[in-house]
């Protein structure tokens, strides 16, 4: 009897030990073993569990809404060009293992595509030389932005990713571009980089089960950790196309973007207060409360958005003829812009290569208004005060940006 109990004491001693050796090593497991599934190694970078979230920079917005447009805390995107070959995505490369040239790129998975990982919130860019042969080669900045995320974020692999502010029409922007996948990351977390600028090589993922290739990303929440994966978190493809942008549309469509800090002359009108401010490569030189309007004819009521200056007149002249240097000043502009000859297609007012026609005149900065629906009038701002604003006109100039909130 005493030898049955001095086993089983025995025995519970070492199912005990056993216990307590087993949490042991799983509370290692846990400490030591990255949550993301990445390698743990990680040399002068920032490491981030993949799927969680980052902290949102605040950004001290200027209430006055000209102080607010023109604050700009680093440069902002003059374009966007695509990240692997030249600016189009063409162009080809050499393999840097076996020496062989190849012709260039194309997109391997496209966004919104489902596949075996889920909803893919970008495009996979490959080139067409296959399997590694992309492997090495430069991937560049796709426009001047500020580096807010640089390291390894688990299955991810190295990660850069760059905030970009730009302007479209009369609004500032931000989106945050995305480069997963990443070898010898040349950029770190706070550096301005420029467009075209190397941020590192296309490499793989940690584990290598993937062949090399870019995974690319256009977000626009600025909350989300680099590994963020929105299917993993129940995301719909709604939801991906609204908080994303199909990275090659976007490119597209902003390869060519205007900073107005860099113009020479720059004008803003803020309809609401009548306040009209003057720079000169981004300093103000005058600020002036005035009378705003278009002619009565088309309602007095002035459009909003970027324009460029194509006519200056100290002087409006009469029906009939004659002037009166007691009529309002004007200044011509160039309505409609790119942005209102879009929306022009969108409700069925003018075809597409009347858009082409009026985005080509609207860049080169000259009349746009020919052979459409909108008439001359509608580009004119007046000025009601003409005594005023003499040293305001004298100062603008064909050529000048005019931009209307």
């Amino acid at each position: 009897m005493k030898y049955r109990r001095r086993v089983q004491a025995a025995y519970w001693r070492a199912v005990i030990i056993g216990a307590v050796v087993l949490c042991a090593m799983l509370a290692a497991v846990i400490i030591f073993v990255p949550f993301g599934g990445g390698s743990g190694q990680i040399e002068d970078e920032e490491e981030f569990e993949e799927g969680s979230f980052m902290p949102v920079e605040h950004v001290d917005e200027p209430k006055d809404v000209f102080d607010r447009f023109m604050k700009a805390d680093f440069p902002p995107a003059d374009g966007f060009d695509f990240p692997v070959g030249d600016p189009d995505a063409r162009g080809g490369y050499t393999d840097i293992g076996a020496g062989e040239k190849h012709p260039g790129w194309y997109i391997a998975v496209d966004f919104c595509q489902y596949y075996m990982y889920g909803l893919h919130p970008a495009e996979d860019w490959n080139g067409m030389g296959g399997s590694n042969t992309d492997l090495g080669q430069p991937v560049r900045a796709s426009a001047t932005g500020k580096v807010v995320f640089s390291g390894i974020s688990g299955s991810s692999g190295g990660v850069v990713m760059l905030q970009h502010v730009y302007y479209e029409n009369h609004r500032k922007k931000r989106i945050r571009s995305v480069y997963k996948h990443l070898d010898d990351i040349r950029v770190k977390k706070g550096d301005i980089v420029y467009r075209r600028q190397t941020v590192g090589l296309i490499g793989q993922n940690p584990d290598r089960k993937m062949l090399a290739h870019l995974h690319l990303e256009f977000r626009h929440q600025e909350n989300t950790g680099p590994g963020f994966w929105p299917s993993r978190y129940g995301k719909t493809k709604e939801w991906v196309q609204e908080h994303y942008e199909k990275p090659s549309s976007f490119i597209r469509a902003h390869r060519y973007l205007l900073v107005p800090q860099q113009e020479r002359r720059l004008m803003l009108v803020d309809q609401g207060s009548g306040r009209v401010r003057l720079y000169e490569k981004g300093r103000l030189l005058t600020e002036q409360k005035l009378g705003l309007s278009q002619p009565k004819a088309d309602g007095g009521r002035l459009p909003k958005g970027m324009y460029f200056v194509v006519k200056d007149k100290n002087r409006v002249k009469k029906a009939g003829g004659g002037s009166d240097a007691n009529q309002p000043r004007c200044l011509q502009f160039n309505f409609p812009n790119k942005f209102d000859a879009l929306w022009g297609l969108e409700q069925k007012l003018i075809p597409g290569e009347i858009v082409a026609q009026i985005t080509r005149a609207w860049q080169d900065r000259r009349s746009t208004h020919e052979n459409t629906p909108w008439t001359l009038a509608q580009g004119q701002l007046l000025l009601k005060d003409g005594t005023q604003l003499s040293p305001l006109c004298k100062k603008i100039r064909a050529g000048a940006m005019l931009v209307i909130f």
